[in-house]
């Protein structure tokens, strides 16, 4: 929980530092986020230490990844790089994307904690060879974990099913689509972009999890260890796969997701939400509803009588 408090705070201030416009606040801003970064390297949050016996930290070390690849600049001129980098790929496990899967899929908890760890410490490094070295590894390994996984293994399946721990688990497959929508929109429009396969395989389970979901909220009959009636799917992935383009590439925005985003939008949001859901903002939301009825995008209407599985 320390660390979780910690990076979140430099994570405010390296968002802050982005967004600022005053030299005076840059400064300042810079100033702070610079000592807690030496503290953090002084406390072990470097590469080769593990802290004594460390684990399950993904969820705790978010705003490190983020903070530091915002900081990209401040740190590039101020600390050595490639020791940020080194420690950014030490804490996100970067180097397991250079093994050859095996096999389709990958653990719903990796696209959760890992993936953006992992491209964050990619594009903090220096542009060169090697760097593009790690984004095709990357590249490969979002693209194999988006592919349908045999069985009951995670995460992603041909019928729409979201799995982890062997069972189809909405309340922890919004944290993996979370990374894997956020990783589709990144990596989309370029060499590294994910195959039709798996572009279309996370596509049919959020469309799978709007279905059974209708609008937003999870049956408690699939809610898990999570059955308080409050998870729910979240908006904002289908704005960002609608914006990945089609799975074929072929169209730059998928209208598709665009419906679905805007009717789902129009359900409104609680404002007591589990821990465990993914976070949006305000503004993401009105710029993406603003961009697609800019291009005559309407809402799907809602579906009417019965459908038989």
């Amino acid at each position: 929980q320390e660390y979780r408090e910690y990076f979140t705070l430099m994570q405010q201030i390296a968002n802050q530092y982005a967004n600022s416009t005053e030299q005076i606040h840059k400064d300042k801003l810079q100033d702070m986020f610079l000592l807690m970064y030496d503290h953090a390297q002084d406390q072990g949050v470097a590469y080769g230490s593990n802290m004594g016996n460390f684990s399950h930290y993904g969820y705790s070390f978010r705003g490190f990844f983020t903070s530091y690849f915002l900081m990209k600049d401040v740190l590039k001129k101020n600390r050595n790089i490639d020791e940020t980098a080194k420690s950014l790929q030490w804490y996100a496990q970067t180097n397991e994307t250079f093994i050859r899967p095996l096999m389709n899929g990958i653990d719903m908890d990796s696209f959760n904690t890992l993936s953006m760890g992992r491209i964050c410490s990619i594009l903090i490094m220096d542009n060169s060879p090697e760097q593009v070295q790690y984004i095709r590894a990357f590249s490969r390994w979002i693209d194999t974990g988006c592919k349908p996984a045999q069985g009951l293994n995670g995460a992603f399946k041909t019928d729409g099913g979201a799995f982890h721990h062997r069972n189809n688990y909405p309340a922890y497959a919004v944290g993996g689509l979370d990374g894997a929508t956020n990783m589709l929109y990144i990596l989309s429009r370029t060499s590294f972009a994910v195959s039709e396969l798996g572009h279309q395989t996370v596509k049919n389970v959020l469309l799978t999890m709007q279905f059974y979901c209708n609008m937003t909220y999870f049956p408690l009959s699939m809610s898990g260890s999570h059955p308080d009636g409050k998870g729910e799917l979240i908006p904002i992935h289908f704005a960002r796969m609608a914006m990945s383009g089609t799975p074929n590439g072929e169209n730059e925005i998928d209208t598709e997701m665009a419906a679905s985003y805007l009717r789902l939008t129009s359900a409104g949001k609680e404002k007591d939400v589990p821990e465990y859901m993914p976070k949006s903002n305000k503004e993401e939301h009105l710029r993406m509803i603003n961009l697609f009825r800019k291009n005559n995008i309407s809402a799907e209407e809602d579906p009417i009588g019965n459908k038989v599985l």
